[in-house]
């Protein structure tokens, strides 16, 4: 009888202790991380000088083949090209011009991404557009593609792009991305080509801004 007692108190006492933690009521601050990414310098454009009698003493110009083969300077100068941030600061925007571009013609951007937020992001596409806004290539891995710009169905030229998808970029830390451009389409003989390059991150636990 008295063990039976003890098993009775102990399970009301049990009870009590399961009530009680229910109960319990946690008080405490959560704070949200920032997402910020932008261009910064430096960035390069390999030929960016306009031909004499802009520039009288710049260097030739860069051809190479189908499949970015023989990349090599020429005994001409005739196109150029640039890469500019456009839109307001912190800039989100490349603006990529090829100047009297010909068949191929080749180029060569260099720029820095920043991480000028609290929490790290990871690239996970880069999308190019043309100057309206419609959506010319989505890129999510290095290599080579080709892109239309005119929109007749024959590429205008392939871009090349190196390889940092994936990488963690951290608080103001930065990240070097580049990518190579050839002029593939017969047609185009003194052009202008303009195209703009957005990137797509992601947060380190894989949400997308």
């Amino acid at each position: 009888m008295l063990f039976l007692a003890l098993v009775v108190g102990v399970g009301i006492m049990g009870v009590g202790v399961a009530h009680w933690t229910d109960a319990l009521n946690i008080e405490g601050t959560v704070e949200t991380g920032v997402v910020c990414l932008e261009f910064v310098e430096p960035r390069t454009v390999l030929d960016r000088f306009a031909p004499p009698p802009y520039y009288p003493t710049v260097e030739a110009d860069w051809n190479c083949a189908d499949g970015f083969i023989n990349i090599h300077e020429v005994d001409k100068n005739v196109g150029w090209g640039s890469a500019v941030y456009v839109g307001s600061v912190p800039y989100k925007t490349l603006e990529v011009s090829l100047f009297n571009a010909y068949p191929g013609y080749y180029n060569h951007v260099d720029f820095w991404l920043h991480n000028c937020g609290t929490v790290p992001v990871v690239v996970e596409r880069v999308v190019l557009r043309d100057a309206g806004g419609s959506i010319l290539a989505e890129i999510t891995s290095p290599g080579i593609m080709t892109v239309d710009l005119s929109g007749d169905g024959d590429p205008d030229f392939e871009i090349n792009w190196g390889d940092n998808f994936g990488v963690q970029l951290h608080p103001c830390n930065s990240l070097d991305l580049s990518f190579g451009m050839h002029v593939i389409q017969d047609d185009i003989e003194a052009s202008t080509l303009r195209f703009y390059v957005d990137i797509v991150a992601l947060q380190w636990n894989g949400h997308m801004f």
